[in-house]
């Protein structure tokens, strides 16, 4: 799908995710720039509406936890899971990805520390994460520090890739978006799409080997 092609789906797309998160909350809601940048990922790889959807009603009729959650990124654990039962029905043997889906993030972070030169930023960064989670680190603020330092550890070419394609993801959303929250969300989508290129997904999510 071309993020551009169009618009108006994109944003019945995004006022019905907004709708269905203010009924899940019982309130109206603000969506954050993260919730931003989930929305217009999904959008952009088209992962169906009536997916998300259900899945929202779903975590709804089953919270995990007491706490009200406090964004998207509650409900996307599921959406993925969805969405890739949906994939592993449609996907050739030859387009299986390479890295099964149950790996264990810390790994696949080792991976890439073992595919960046020892003397690069990424490297040196990925070595001093995983260096504080074998500690003992907390997943959350690892996770965290990555996110902050990411886009300054890319190459150009990788950061501008990265750039271009989430202006076009952004482009049919950005009308119900200021000029701030426009900027940080595109910043946390950039982020987000840095570590689906590089393969760093969330160590908070499924870590366990120290």
């Amino acid at each position: 799908m071309s993020a551009g092609a169009h618009p108006q789906r994109a944003s019945v797309y995004a006022r019905e995710v907004e709708r269905e998160w203010s009924r899940m909350l019982d309130r109206p809601v603000v969506l954050s720039p993260k919730d931003w940048a989930l929305i217009s990922d999904w959008h952009e790889r088209e992962i169906p509406l009536n997916l998300i959807l259900e899945s929202m009603r779903h975590a709804a009729e089953h919270p995990r936890g007491r706490s009200a959650p406090r964004n998207l990124a509650y409900i996307a654990p599921a959406i993925e899971e969805a969405w890739r039962v949906v994939l592993d029905g449609r996907l050739r043997p030859s387009e299986t990805p390479t890295r099964p889906s149950t790996i264990d993030p810390a790994e696949a972070w080792r991976h890439r520390l073992r595919i960046e030169t020892a003397d690069s930023p990424l490297g040196r960064l990925l070595d001093e994460l995983l260096a504080a989670y074998e500690a003992g680190g907390p997943t959350e603020w690892l996770d965290a520090r990555l996110n902050e330092q990411l886009i300054t550890c890319v190459s150009e070419a990788v950061l501008r890739s990265a750039t271009d394609q989430v202006s076009a993801e952004l482009a049919p959303f950005s009308e119900r978006m200021d000029a701030a929250t426009l900027d940080r969300t595109c910043r946390s989508a950039i982020v987000d799409r840095l570590r689906r290129t590089l393969d760093l997904p969330v160590l908070g999510q499924g870590s366990t080997a120290r």
